[in-house]
């Protein structure tokens, strides 16, 4: 493929079109990586049913991919789609201000292949991957007779552009052209990396610029992530599941809760021992308030937290607290949990339950014990379904 691309700078360049090397694109570095995360994360939930109801007829390359799949998570997905948002932008504004109409790269690292298989998709992954425009020009053709070839590819949203280059091209290249109303005019860029996987090695130690509206996205992910872990923390204190409280706070967080003062470990010793003393709780989680500052965000969460004790012989009670949850969130490993959290109290309310009240009597209710509603829901058949 080597001399290909060097016949076909070689070609360009006498017929008089524009052609300049450029060194690999740092900000295409981390691509590679982050459209292979999206690849498998996505081939688990578009062969979903397949692989439930025919695994036996799933090759074993897919089978493969499948299992890649199972072990990317939700959170290194969104992760994934962030790098790549991020890398569109600084594409498209890479290509504006060099003034370069199409790069020229390599299709495929051979000839095309045999019957039998489409071949390595790794030349094309990451433009793929970028949402820009691609086009193969054949060039002519390998030991095995079968055909070779450059591959143009242009910016976002640069179709026509990349159409008008590739028919200039294939002009050059003697291929034969079809009929277009598009014009070449500029110039095209010859790319001498010839593998897109080693620009991670080339540029792993390169910080590339964010454009301040993908800053905000990343803003948003984050805001989104610390909603969810203060509602996470919500359920796992109602239904007494304290490993799901665990998991919203770092390790070596602090937690005061006014009358307990300590660490995660001390909290939820605390917890497990206080909670059953409960019928009920509901922590209602209302507006919150996030302010992101770099790796670390204040959030500000107005609650009710409701608690209620009843007896079937005697008079129970409700302890009800108006409460802010103020949290010093930190994102370390790329994960947002509660390092420090003081629960800021604003009035209480206690109220009499009546005895032997109607628990349990209509419809679902909830319960701790690890087979309330919200843990059968996924598994539930519909009746007559």
């Amino acid at each position: 493929m080597a001399e290909v691309m060097r016949l076909g700078e070689k070609k360009l360049s006498d017929a008089g079109i524009e052609v300049v090397n450029v060194d690999p694109l740092k900000h295409l570095a981390p691509v590679f990586e982050a459209a292979n995360t999206v690849l498998h994360y996505e081939v688990v939930r578009v062969f979903a049913w397949e692989r439930k109801n025919h695994a036996d007829l799933i090759s074993p390359l897919l089978q493969k991919m499948l299992l890649n799949g199972d072990k990317v998570d939700h959170r290194k997905y969104r992760a994934a789609q962030l790098v790549l948002l991020k890398a569109r932008n600084l594409h498209d504004e890479f290509m504006s201000e060099s003034g370069l109409d199409a790069l020229i790269t390599p299709s495929a690292s051979s000839e095309a292949p045999s019957i039998g298989t489409t071949g390595d998709s790794v030349f094309n992954r990451v433009w793929t991957a970028l949402g820009v425009p691609a086009i193969h020009l054949p060039t002519g053709k390998g030991p095995l007779g079968l055909p070779i070839g450059v591959q143009l590819t242009g910016s976002m949203s640069g179709d026509n552009k990349l159409l008008g280059v590739a028919n200039e091209a294939e002009k050059v290249f003697g291929v034969t052209a079809y009929a277009t109303n598009f014009s070449y005019q500029d110039r095209i860029v010859y790319w001498t990396s010839r593998d897109p996987v080693c620009l991670k090695a080339s540029c792993s130690n390169t910080k590339t610029r964010q454009d301040s509206m993908f800053m905000d996205i990343e803003t948003l992910l984050a805001k989104q992530e610390i909603t969810d872990v203060v509602y996470r923390y919500a359920r796992g204190i109602d239904r007494m599941d304290f490993e799901l409280v665990r998991s919203c706070y770092h390790p070596d967080a602090y937690d005061d809760h006014g009358a307990f003062k300590g660490n995660v470990d001390e909290f939820i010793s605390m917890v497990e021992d206080f909670m059953p003393r409960w019928t009920a709780t509901m922590h209602f989680m209302g507006n919150i308030l996030v302010e992101v500052e770099g790796e670390t965000a204040r959030a500000e969460t107005y609650a009710v937290a409701y608690h209620r004790r009843e007896f079937s012989d005697r008079e129970g009670k409700d302890d009800v607290f108006g409460i802010r949850y103020v949290d010093r969130f930190e994102k370390r490993n790329g994960q947002w949990l509660i390092a420090h959290r003081v629960v800021a109290t604003e009035w209480r309310r206690v109220e009499t339950v009546p005895a032997n009240s109607s628990r349990g009597q209509v419809g679902v209710w909830g319960t701790r014990d690890g087979n309330d509603v919200v843990d059968w829901i996924m598994g539930a058949k519909t009746p007559g379904g």
